[in-house]
């Protein structure tokens, strides 16, 4: 069992053995003994004595149990190392003493032969790695050999009690024999065992002291096997099952060189300073590794410093005795599935203990726990009775089911029935909560629209008309071909919006964006009046006076040839508009350029797009606490107090002057005139004229606004396409600066198709959504009740079997021969079929008016390259530079 007793001296502040073997320095405290001082304890467990007597050595053995009264002794005195074992029913084995200096010399020698690129470039652990990668959660790594195998088998006992975690087991063995064990005591483990066994065979041929030949080599080799794994940025769990490491990681000076331990691993037991939770780390926790650079450099240096070492390593005893502090824990179940242990950094996770020793029989495991009295630990520090919590929340939720059954049951069925039906479509691998999420990088919008075109072509050129996606844990149905788009826009059974359009209920309400059924039929209908063709041209006016103030406004630029982004002009001018013209308020922002309803509107239109594409922030609380939430709320109030007050304003106008034709021209009737005169007539009520207006204003103003700016952004990058632009507008108005008619519109053939060009590859809505509310067949595909559609303009306008160049600006796209020739669905910016844009003839007078005025006086030229402006697909289709040009007078115009 233990090592035999040697007489024990101390000769000028070092330890010798009777065998002349110098030991070093007492570890970790402790003060020389004088020459001559003789101890009759055994050198290793001298060594402990030292340990246990100071309380200087803080690693804790998290696969061990640490009683909580009987074996408080051995926190204390340090008992001998037999009794110690025989205490906890020897469920270690004997780590006898390294006698001979020159044979862990040959042990370090030996180590040194293995390079670090024959693991890393070998082909087998090349295969091994790639599918520790492929793991969709971080692995656990445990190295192990025939000497540890009773510590490996004591963790993987307490790793059983922490759900999926065994499942995430990667064990790699030094010999047969350990693999064989392992695999006996635990079947379950799913991934194959890598056994290093012809590595060490080829390093000791004859098979001598294979004991501690492996013992002492497997410190090295994990070291190289972690550096390794670094290298290819994977990150895993690991377990460490020695004291060799400690010395070595003092003498590398961590503190100074490594100083943020964030950068490296976070640690199971982690309450100390940085300093000491980093080595609590190399001395025996479990601990989780970061794929990055800097963890290589660390397990590179760490691997030379342990080549070096020349001291036989302490007593595995030292970790179940040298932490005074810690406490007895059980980690409960309901704590791992709260605060996701066993998945990235934590800090103040409990120490998990070993219930294998000290069972009676026909115990069961939580048996043994309640005699013990143990306890555990929550986040906060304070401790609570675990069974009592666990009955506790047993009684809740067996409540909450027997109370919601029905619900729970109807969710259940409706949901299975639709997963039923869309796993007969076509679509990516999902995973379980992320969904389909981890093909894009839903952190940077500025790449997701080039992902999600990647992702839909692939699929169209499979001939794939639906493609079923998951967003999160939420089914969709992607709709990527226009003969299925035209069945769903043209459906009257499919116009109900999709539940994404929640976020911008309290904004625009349930207007004629986001109504649905009975209500939006009325309103489509009542409001369709507004847009006919002759109110419209009333409006050439409001466009032909804004436009004029938009080009004073960018003068200066001319002028100067400054660079200058126009969104925020074009932005001004498109609210100054849609104020004047639908409610007839003058709100002259494009002298105010701190109008804060533009600013607020923005804010909007980001948060709510995160809101929509973040699962997460539809959480209520997480909503607010991110932040999110209050600040949605405050732009929010600032939106509908200045929609709000011009409401109020022109009610009380139209009350005193009883809006009529004998009392006020028609020619100043507005979108806001008809909506007060439907509220005289009481078919409209405060908050139905408030959610139109809302909706109108902005739809608008920010979709007009980019769709322009896009336009501009297009034809500065395209000097001939200007030209004949510039040819157009001449034929038309001939250098005049007379102000624009209804047939001057009409004749601007090219310039309407520079704009539906820009629209075909920039529209200004994302997507359309919609939810089935009964079961369809659409193209013969059986589409059942409560699943969601999801049609992406951009997916149809920019398919390479549509269209030949789809990402070449190209306005001949649109000429009468091309238009003919593919299917009228392929370019749906403004939506079609009933629910189609109720002011796409307002927005194009608007964009016609104002562009050809703009190239009646200046031209345009951009130096930032036409691909570097990226889309960000907020609720509004925006640039992720907006539009940098310069611009510069005609000189036969100036």
């Amino acid at each position: 069992m233990c090592a035999p007793k040697d007489t024990f001296y101390w000769t000028d502040g070092q330890a010798t053995g009777t065998d002349g073997f110098a030991w070093g320095p007492p570890l970790h405290g402790g003060p020389p003994q004088p020459d001559g001082a003789v101890n009759s304890w055994g050198a290793q467990d001298c060594a402990q004595q030292y340990l246990f007597a100071n309380g200087a050595f803080l690693p804790a053995w998290p696969g061990f149990v640490h009683g909580q009264i009987d074996d408080q002794w051995c926190l204390d005195t340090g008992g001998p190392r037999n009794k110690i074992q025989n205490y906890f029913q020897s469920i270690f084995t004997d780590y006898r003493v390294f006698r001979q200096k020159d044979f862990l010399l040959t042990l370090n020698d030996l180590s040194a032969q293995i390079p670090f690129e024959d693991i890393h470039e070998d082909y087998e652990f090349d295969e091994f790695a790639n599918n520790l990668k492929a793991m969709p959660k971080a692995p656990y790594l445990i190295l192990y050999d025939s000497s540890n195998i009773d510590v490996v088998l004591n963790h993987v006992c307490n790793l059983q009690f922490i759900p999926n975690t065994l499942q995430r087991l990667v064990a790699v063995a030094f010999d047969e024999k350990s693999e064989m064990i392992l695999r006996k005591n635990y079947p379950e483990i799913p991934n194959v065992l890598i056994n290093l066994k012809p590595i060490v065979d080829s390093m000791d041929p004859k098979k001598q002291n294979r004991g501690y030949l492996v013992y002492t080599l497997a410190l090295v080799v994990h070291a190289k096997i972690c550096a390794s794994l670094a290298a290819r940025g994977i990150d895993f769990w690991s377990m460490h099952q020695d004291t060799l490491w400690t010395q070595n990681f003092d003498m590398m000076n961590v503190e100074d060189r490594y100083p943020d331990a964030n950068m490296l691993f976070d640690t199971i037991g982690n309450e100390n300073p940085s300093y000491d939770r980093m080595r609590d780390w190399v001395c025996g926790a479990t601990f989780f590794v970061r794929g990055n650079p800097t963890t290589f450099q660390f397990f590179r240096q760490l691997e030379s410093y342990m080549l070096s070492y020349q001291s036989p390593d302490s007593s595995i005893m030292t970790y179940l005795c040298g932490h005074h502090h810690y406490k007895c824990e059980f980690l409960p179940q309901w704590m791992v599935s709260s605060f996701n242990y066993f998945e990235g950094p934590r800090e103040n996770v409990p120490v998990l203990i070993q219930l294998d020793g000290g069972k009676k029989p026909g115990e069961s495991k939580m048996d043994v726990l309640k005699r013990g009295h143990f306890v555990f630990r929550n986040q906060n520090g304070t401790y609570k009775n675990e069974m009592q919590f666990l009955n506790l929340t047993i009684v809740f939720v067996l409540g909450l089911l027997i109370f919601y059954y029905k619900s729970i049951y109807n969710s259940i069925r409706d949901r299975l029935r639709i997963y039923h039906f869309l796993s007969k479509f076509d679509g990516p691998l999902a995973f379980p909560l992320v969904g389909n999420l981890y093909l894009v990088n839903i952190f940077d919008i500025s790449k997701l629209v080039d992902q999600v075109l990647h992702l839909a072509w692939y699929y169209c050129k499979k001939g794939c008309g639906i493609v079923r996606l998951w967003i999160g844990p939420v089914p969709m149905l992607a709709i990527v071909n226009p003969i299925y788009a035209k069945e769903i826009l043209e459906s009257n059974e499919v116009i109900t919006k999709a539940d994404e359009y929640e976020i911008l209920f309290p904004w625009l309400g349930t207007g004629l964006l986001t109504s649905t059924g009975d209500k939006w039929r009325q309103r489509r209908k009542m409001l369709t009046p507004a847009f006919h063709f002759k109110v419209l041209n009333d409006f050439l006016s409001v466009h032909d006076y804004q436009a004029k103030v938009f080009l004073d406004q960018v003068k200066q630029f001319a002028d100067s040839g400054d660079e200058v982004d126009l969104f925020p002009y074009i932005k001004r001018m498109a609210l100054d508009i849609i104020c004047e013209t639908s409610m007839g308020a003058t709100v002259d922002a494009q002298n105010n350029h701190d109008h804060q309803y533009v600013e607020s509107v923005r804010r909007l239109s980001e948060i709510a797009f995160l809101w929509i594409i973040y699962p997460w922030l539809k959480i209520k609380p997480i909503w607010y606490l991110s932040g999110y939430g209050a600040e949605y709320d405050r732009h929010l109030e600032i939106v509908l107090d200045f929609t709000k007050n011009v409401i109020e304003e022109k009610w009380t106008e139209y009350q005193q002057y009883q809006l009529g034709a004998e009392k006020k021209d028609k020619r100043s009737m507005v979108f806001l005139d008809l909506l007060l005169q439907l509220r005289s007539e009481g078919l409209m009520n405060e908050e139905d004229i408030r959610e139109e207006v809302d909706t109108f204003m902005f739809e608008g103003h920010d979709t007009t606004a980019a769709s322009m700016g896009w336009t501009l952004w297009c034809i500065a990058h395209n000097p001939d396409i200007q030209e004949k632009v510039i040819e157009e507008v001449d034929r038309i108005f001939g250098g005049s600066d007379r102000d624009c008619t209804n047939e001057d519109l009409k004749q601007m053939k090219y310039l309407e198709k520079c704009i539906k060009e820009s629209l075909r590859m920039f529209p200004p809505v994302p997507f359309f959504g919609r939810k089935v509310e009964k079961d369809v067949v659409i193209h013969g595909n059986f589409l059942p009740k409560g699943v969601r559609i999801i049609l992406v303009p951009l997916v149809l306008q920019r398919n390479p079997l549509l269209f030949e160049n789809p990402n070449v600006y190209d306005p001949e796209n649109f000429s009468e021969e091309k238009m003919s020739s593919r299917h009228a669905y392929s370019d749906v910016p403004f939506s079609a079929g009933p629910r189609n844009c109720i002011g796409q003839k307002f927005a194009m007078m608007e964009e016609k008016a104002v562009i050809s005025w703009f190239f009646r006086k200046y031209r345009i030229s951009a130096n930032v390259a036409f691909e570097d402006n990226k889309i960000l697909p907020e609720i509004i289709m925006k640039s992720s530079l907006g539009f940098p040009v310069t611009i510069t007078h005609r000189m036969d115009n100036k």
